[in-house]
Parts: C-alpha cells; sequence; structure tokens
C-alpha cells in the first residue's frame, strides 16, 4: 500500500536530505580516497601475493595474481559475470558465459561453437562462482544465475543468487524503476556495450559466434569498470531515455554495492512523481 500524498511528500523531503548528505560526505571524502584506494590496492597486492600458490575452485586450479593489473573493487577474489542467451522468457537457453576478475582476467566459457552450452559446462561456470569472495552481476538474480540453476542444478546458486551482489537489484530497490547498465556505463564511463543481446541471441547461431564471446567478456569488463568506479567514488551517472544526467550515489554510503538480500529489505517507497505503482521488482521466488 502507498502512503497518502502527504506522507509521501515528507518521506521525499527526507529522502533529499539524504541524498545532500550523501553527496557532502563524499565531496569530503574525495581528498582521504586517493591515499584510501593506494592503501586498499598495496594490502590487496601483498594479499594476493602470499596466495599465489593458493588453490582455488572445485577443480584445483593454480590461482596466480598479478598486482599491477587489479581492479580495484576491494580485497579478495571478486567475480563478474554475465550469460547470453536464445532470449529472456522463462524458456530461454544459455548459449555462453563470461567470467571477469578483479586481477585483470577475463573467461568465456562455452560448448560448441552455434550450440547451446551443455550442463558440464554450465557446472564448471557455476563451481567457479561458488568460489569467489564477491560475485557481481547486472540483473543476475533474476535471470543469469537462474538459468544457469536451471542448467546445472548446482542447489548453493540459490544462496548465491541472494549473497550476491546485483547493481541492478540495488539500483532498482532505492529508485523503484529499472535501468540498464547501459545507461549507466555510457556517462560513468564514456564507453559502454559494444552490441546488445538482442544481437547476441541470434548471431551465435548465425556463424558470429567469436563476436558474441568478445561481446559477453566486453560486458563483464564493463560491469567490472563501473564496480570500481562506484568503489571509488561512491557514485554513478546515469543517462535517461531523454539524455538527461543524473549522478545516482551508491545508498551504502561507501561505494559498496549491496547484497540481493540486504537491497531486497531496504526498497525504498514509490516516489510521488510516479502516477502509477511501480513495476515489481526482480522474481526472486526461485530461489525457494
Amino acid at each position: 500500500m502507498r502512503p497518502d500524498a502527504s506522507g509521501a511528500r515528507r518521506v521525499q523531503v527526507a529522502r533529499r536530505k539524504l541524498r545532500q548528505f550523501k553527496q557532502l560526505v563524499l565531496r569530503r571524502a574525495d581528498g582521504a580516497r586517493a591515499s584510501s584506494l593506494q592503501r586498499s590496492l598495496e594490502r590487496c597486492g601483498r594479499q594476493q601475493s602470499n596466495a599465489r600458490d593458493a588453490k582455488i575452485g572445485a577443480a584445483g586450479d593454480q590461482c596466480h595474481f598479478t598486482a599491477h593489473k587489479m581492479v580495484d573493487t576491494g580485497c579478495g577474489r571478486h567475480c563478474f559475470f554475465d550469460l547470453e542467451t536464445t532470449g529472456v522468457g522463462p524458456d530461454a537457453q544459455i548459449t555462453c558465459g563470461a567470467t571477469a576478475w578483479n586481477d585483470g582476467s577475463v573467461k568465456a566459457w562455452h560448448g560448441e561453437a552455434g550450440k547451446t552450452m551443455p550442463s558440464d559446462v554450465a557446472i564448471a561456470l557455476a563451481r567457479e562462482l561458488l568460489g569467489a569472495d564477491e560475485v557481481y552481476t547486472f540483473n543476475g538474480a533474476a535471470f543469469d544465475l537462474r538459468l544457469l540453476y536451471q542448467l546445472s542444478k548446482v542447489e548453493e546458486l540459490k544462496q548465491l543468487a541472494l549473497r550476491h551482489r546485483d547493481l541492478m537489484v540495488d539500483f532498482w530497490a532505492e529508485n523503484r524503476y529499472f535501468t540498464s547498465m547501459e545507461s549507466l556505463a555510457a556517462p560513468t564511463l564514456g564507453v559502454g556495450k559494444s552490441n546488445n543481446g538482442g544481437w547476441a541471441a541470434t548471431a551465435w547461431f548465425d556463424g558470429e559466434h567469436e563476436a558474441v564471446l568478445d561481446y559477453c567478456k566486453r560486458d563483464v569488463e564493463v560491469l567490472r569498470e563501473l564496480i570500481a568506479q562506484a568503489t571509488l567514488t561512491g557514485k554513478l551517472t546515469r543517462v535517461s531515455k531523454a539524455g538527461r544526467k543524473s549522478a545516482w550515489v551508491l545508498p551504502s554510503l561507501d561505494g559498496t554495492v549491496r547484497t540481493v538480500s540486504a537491497a531486497s529489505a531496504a526498497v525504498a517507497p514509490a516516489p510521488t512523481w510516479m502516477k502509477t505503482e511501480p513495476k515489481p521488482g526482480p522474481d526472486l521466488s526461485w530461489t525457494r
């Protein structure tokens, strides 16, 4: 149930004041962030150097870190994940996927070119994700991780969907409307996605599988860069369909993307400018 008009106005005033406070905090913190970032990179580099020969993942692959390639999204092994599929409906199938890591590496996941992903590749990808300290997606909670679960049948993905950090869910929970990764990437980074999912859905079967793999890998690199920017500045820039730019200060105040469970538990009231009820949030019923 929506609050009455006067109550909603009070909520909006309070939220505006909170945003102003966030921006003040961020401005005052700007001077300290560079030195803090440098210390974080140095600390992560030392920790990862010590862990150079550690075994990671179910397959026990050797983990070789390169400190100078670090993308600062915090300490630990952070994974950025995306899938390409045959569509967006409930019966969509996975064609390929990609993972990027905060050590600078990127990996594509797929079976035979022009065919959908086999279950053994899906299981290996699921285990890779479960071995990360943090996983980031854009709409992964309701879509990518659900499809990966349906193919791999790895039950732990249900818990991962709730504890990982989905940038779109965090945005929706505060603003009560959806946005695209492109709307954040282009104005924030100055460069956006290289293509779109609609193209990838058919190009994979039309002999352009290498281009689709490059596109998928670029998507996770863009996501990684967005998270690094949010970690550094505490905010991202968004451009609307009308071309208007605005700053989105992340609700955490420190640039951390909230987990899906935390964001879902703190959904903001609908803004007063919305003339109709906002659309429902991401469907997480598959995690139950």
